[in-house]
């Protein structure tokens, strides 16, 4: 089919090509679909005309080192799976035939406008090169060969834009080189690559010598990437560097509040290490680590403390990967101090419910039938918390807070140190899963103290008797059941520090047993003494053989209280002294009795 250009295409493209003035392409391709008359009223010819025109300034640069659906430097603007499973792209490669490619590249040739001659061009280069590969796969006849004149009228065509100061903004022009350069590197065209960079340098003196806030880290970022290319030479280089220490200096005074900004001395900072690193100026590049992080030290201190410890943590580190150990305690003792300023700043949110009786007697009658070993049966089993379950819980939660649903969020010490980080519930489903268990611990633990006391005094239960319920259990060594009695004599005296001190240890051997049992290998040679040394409970819940026989119920319970710093991690705040006092109570006293009794239950199936 033939295209036709519709007339109102026609004239504004004109009056922009006659005009030469600074373009903004996907502002253009808006000003053309608003010029178009209504669908209806165009023939078949023209509305392929039209599409050529608004897909040819539509068709998005590539993002940093995202090269969209098709891996080339041209990509969608817009992306959409629509109702019936298929995806939508707009503009798409699959549109773009051998007429609209004739016809650009004829537009490259017509127009004067370099950012319209560059943009033909470029997009015949690029997308004219893709199809034919791609029809090359499918066993399909190739259109005509891409002359390399194109690319040359694209490179020359970006250098104009940028000598004739007809980009849209500065970061455009940084755009319009890199590309120029990417081209010229491509070809080994060494003319062009000196004219591209001369002309980098001449951009950077005229932003630097004419904008106050203007965006020096693209000028940074395309000469580090491709200094080879370029060969910088040694004043070159030096002409960066300076720059940078320029930007690190006016940014990290804060005594003047117009040019103080944190932020920018960092990114001024780590460019300039990779720069000092090169040249093996180790002590400078330290330097610029320094300043940048003092900075926001200073910045910190006017800061609320959620937002200053945020900051602070940032700092630890760069101050560590330096080799400025002093420095990163300092910023530690910060966090610390802010921990406090931090706490003030949150909010707890409170909601009650009320329980009928009738039901509550109902749900706990279901636990007290049969012997007291099948009564502990039914707690260990009921009281588990099930991975799947979990999720829908947090899946019908966030249903009612969708907003919740897609925010990441940090986990917090009592000193101020995040623990952990968790995605949305998209990116991050287990982690996800793992911080909801921490609270449904605290929603069940009413429930389970109940049960358990209920338990309790139906079958007269003591430490002898439970002991030695546990004791058949092949997992707890006879000759720790001393400790066993111990605990669970804590336990039932209400003494909850002291059972969950003395349980907590017996479970992890317990496990280590279980896994031994198993087939598992539970000691690995010690390298710094000599011998072998027993594995942990984080090696123990993600061995090979542990994940294929334990259920994975089980498996997920066991590490959401225990192992995750996502969940409740108590094995690892307990071992480490981390744990806040205020948590060893009954309530986690119980969820850690219940565990004793669920690795009771437990047998060996090596089969």
């Amino acid at each position: 089919m033939a295209l036709t250009i519709p007339q109102p295409v026609i004239d504004r493209l004109a009056a922009y090509d006659t005009a030469l003035e600074s373009i903004g392409e996907i502002e253009l391709s808006g000003e053309l679909l608003a010029a178009l008359p209504a669908p209806e009223s165009l023939t078949a010819a023209e509305r392929k005309g039209a599409n050529a025109e608004l897909s040819a300034f539509r068709f998005s640069s590539r993002h940093g080192a995202s090269s969209g659906r098709w891996g080339i430097y041209w990509r969608e603007l817009t992306s959409a799976v629509l109702q019936d499973g298929t995806e939508f792209l707009s503009p798409d490669v699959a549109e773009i035939d051998e007429e609209i490619l004739s016809y650009w590249t004829a537009r490259s040739q017509q127009v004067k406008h370099p950012v319209l001659k560059a943009r033909y061009a470029d997009l015949v280069w690029e997308i004219g090169r893709f199809l034919r590969v791609q029809a090359k796969r499918e066993g399909v006849e190739p259109g005509p060969a891409i002359p390399v004149t194109l690319c040359h009228t694209a490179v020359d065509s970006y250098l104009e834009v940028v000598e004739s100061n007809l980009f849209k903004d500065e970061y455009r022009a940084w755009t319009y080189l890199g590309r120029a350069l990417e081209l010229a590197l491509r070809l080994r065209d060494t003319t062009r690559i000196g004219q591209i960079k001369e002309a980098l340098f001449d951009l950077y003196r005229r932003l630097d010598a004419s904008t106050p806030q203007w965006t020096w880290w693209k000028f940074d970022e395309l000469v580090w990437t491709h200094a080879k290319g370029l060969e910088l030479d040694a004043k070159e280089r030096l002409t960066v560097v300076d720059l940078l220490e320029r930007v690190l200096t006016s940014c990290s005074d804060s005594s003047d509040a117009k040019n103080f900004d944190p932020h920018s001395a960092t990114s001024a900072a780590d460019c300039l290490q990779r720069w000092r690193a090169q040249s093996n100026e180790l002590a400078e590049a330290r330097r610029a680590v320094g300043t940048a992080a003092l900075a926001f030290e200073e910045a910190a201190k006017l800061a609320g403390g959620m937002t200053a410890i945020s900051w602070l943590e940032d700092l630890i580190p760069r101050y560590r990967q330096a080799g400025m150990m002093e420095d990163a305690a300092r910023v530690e003792q910060t966090i610390r101090q802010r921990a406090t300023d931090a706490q003030a700043e949150m909010k707890t949110v409170e909601a009650s419910m009320e329980i009928d009786p009738a039901e509550l007697e109902q749900f706990v009658a279901q636990f007290l039938k049969g012997s007291m070993a099948d009564a502990l049966t039914r707690v260990a089993g009921q009281f588990i918390l099930k991975e799947e379950a979990t999720k829908t819980s947090l899946r019908d939660m966030c249903t009612e807070a969708p907003l919740l649903s897609m925010m990441p969020s940090t986990i917090v010490n009592g000193e101020g140190f995040t623990t952990a980080t968790v995605g949305s519930i998209e990116d991050d489903l287990d982690g996800r899963a793992l911080q909801h268990a921490a609270t449904m611990f605290s929603w069940k633990a009413p429930w389970l103290h109940l049960v358990l006391n209920r338990v309790r005094q139906k079958y007269d239960i003591d430490a002898d008797g439970l002991t030695a319920l546990i004791q058949q259990c092949p997992s707890f060594a006879p000759e720790r059941m001393s400790l066993m009695r111990d605990g669970v004599a804590a336990w039932l005296a209400g003494d909850s520090v002291k059972a969950i001190h003395v349980l907590v240890p017996q479970i992890e051997g317990a496990l280590r047993a279980l896994l031994s049992a198993l087939g598992g290998a539970v000691v690995v040679p010690d390298q710094d003494v000599g011998g072998f040394k027993a594995i942990g409970l984080g090696p123990i819940l993600t061995h090979p053989i542990f994940l294929e026989k334990v259920p994975r119920d089980i498996r997920f319970h066991l590490r959401a209280l225990y192992n995750d710093p996502r969940g409740l991690n108590l094995r690892n705040e307990l071992a480490h002294g981390l744990v806040r006092p205020e948590l060893l109570n009954m309530g986690l006293a119980n969820w850690v009795m219940h565990t004793v009794i669920l690795l009771s239950l437990l047998r060996v199936n090596r089969a």
